[in-house]
């Protein structure tokens, strides 16, 4: 029952935008407002009875009062064109580091986004809140899942291709979390104190040479067919790397070990 006036606050909202984009003011802040709104309502009505019932209603009110705000603003913009913040066009597609930095020709860019596992059907609504960076991730498991058998990467570069169609950029973490569960099988080496029982998400010992084996020909098969898409702005070589359960492994091994490898 909150929520009944969001619907017609989100119609104004996109009447407003038109009229504001209408008259030379820049709009691309309020389509984020208007594009959360729409999302968030989805969820709020998706939802069930959560633990702490507030949850609902506190969210709900926090979509009413941004309704607000954004309309507060659009009718400001409309009156005031030219103060509206101006965001500049930039394409993002083959990034180059320097200085720390990410550039796109001279100009220094700072990226915005998220990390998670996406479809590309995904990025209209990513890029439509802003994103400018999307986190994803394949590992041996999804190329090498049957010993023998090699699947191709479609569903990375499937999404490397809608980042870009979108003008966004893509961190691809080489997860080495997930390894085949024939390769414990065959090689005892690459779990040989079972840490799996303690850990399953990253058990294996670095210092086995079949699990350098494994990621060698995982990177042989994924690294060249995603260098040259124009969205890939960096690979994550690791990600989480959880020693905790292994009370062997503490500080000073762990760092002695990074420095000497």
């Amino acid at each position: 029952a909150m929520l009944t006036t969001l619907d017609p606050s989100i119609d104004r909202i996109q009447s407003l935008i038109d009229k504001a984009a209408a008259v030379g003011a820049e709009t691309p802040y309020f389509k984020v407002s208007l594009a959360v709104l729409k999302r968030y309502r989805k969820e709020v009505l998706g939802m069930k009875l959560p633990k702490e019932p507030y949850v609902m209603e506190r969210t709900a009110r926090w979509l009413l009062e941004c309704a607000v705000r954004t309309e507060q603003g659009l009718e400001e913009a409309i009156r005031h064109p030219k103060d509206t913040i101006r965001v500049p066009n930039v394409d993002l597609q083959r990034l180059k580091a320097r200085e720390g930095s990410f550039y796109s020709g001279d100009r220094p860019v700072m990226l915005a986004g998220l990390c998670g596992w996406a479809s590309p059907k995904d990025f209209d609504y990513l890029s439509s809140i802003g994103c400018t960076v999307f986190a994803g991730e394949m590992g041996p498991a999804s190329v090498f899942p049957e010993e023998g058998k090699q699947h191709d990467i479609n569903a990375l570069t499937a999404v490397l291709d809608a980042a870009a169609q979108h003008n966004m950029t893509m961190d691809v973490l080489l997860s080495p979390h997930y390894m085949p569960k024939w390769a414990y099988d065959k090689w005892p080496d690459l779990d040989p104190e079972n840490r799996r029982k303690n850990n399953p998400f990253m058990p294996w010992d670095v210092r086995s040479p079949h699990l350098k084996e494994i990621l060698s020909r995982f990177l042989d098969v994924l690294i060249p067919q995603v260098r040259s898409k124009p969205a890939l702005l960096n690979y994550d070589l690791i990600n989480e790397a959880w020693y905790r359960p292994f009370a062997h492994l503490d500080e000073a091994a762990v760092t002695n070990f990074m420095k000497t490898h």
